[in-house]
């Protein structure tokens, strides 16, 4: 049965560095690969993109490491990013032009759910890919394709059998999470 060997959570350290969130986001998608839990390709390519956002804004704002949970929720994929900094992110608008300020818009129209919590190393960012809850409104279909067709990030193309086994990087593991 698929995903029934999962090992969540799964939980890692990610250095100061932006150079960095490349390494962390790749080995999210392969641990979640590696559990067989029949998330559709879509939902990877979500995933990717969500995970690169998340960790990027925690590195590039807090100029300090994070610590990054992956979990397997029966349902979905749940991505808990931890920072240094107590404040929590809120959606802004952006001008068309600006080459940022638009990551919280994706998580919001991407994700299944999403949000965050305080916590006492900061606060924890989090984000779900897989079915939408029913009881959520769910965002219009023709503007979620919009926005994934109008992202300027394009997840590079791993071939499927590269993604089975997890990638060993020299990350170290957070206080309190498992994973290798």
């Amino acid at each position: 049965m698929k995903g029934e060997h999962v090992e969540s959570p799964y939980g890692f350290r990610v250095p100061s560095d932006e150079a960095c969130v490349a390494a962390a986001r790749h080995r999210i998608i392969d641990v979640v690969h590696g559990w067989e839990v029949g998330l559709p390709e879509g939902d990877f390519d979500d995933l990717e993109l969500l995970s690169s956002e998340v960790i990027t804004n925690a590195v590039r704002y807090t100029r300090a490491p994070c610590a990054v949970v992956v979990r397997w929720t029966g349902v979905r994929v749940r991505v808990e990013v931890t920072d240094a900094d107590p404040v929590r992110p809120q959606p802004r608008d952006a001008s068309p032009e600006a080459e940022t300020g638009r990551g919280l818009l994706l998580v919001e129209t991407l994700a299944a759910d999403w949000g965050s919590m305080p916590d006492p190393a900061g606060k924890v960012v989090w984000f779900e890919v897989g079915p939408p809850n029913p009881e959520t409104p769910t965002p219009d279909r023709q503007l979620t394709e919009q926005v994934r067709a109008a992202l300027p990030f394009t997840p590079p193309a791993v071939h499927p059998a590269h993604r089975r086994q997890p990638r060993h990087f020299s990350l170290s593991v957070a206080a309190g999470a498992t994973g290798q």
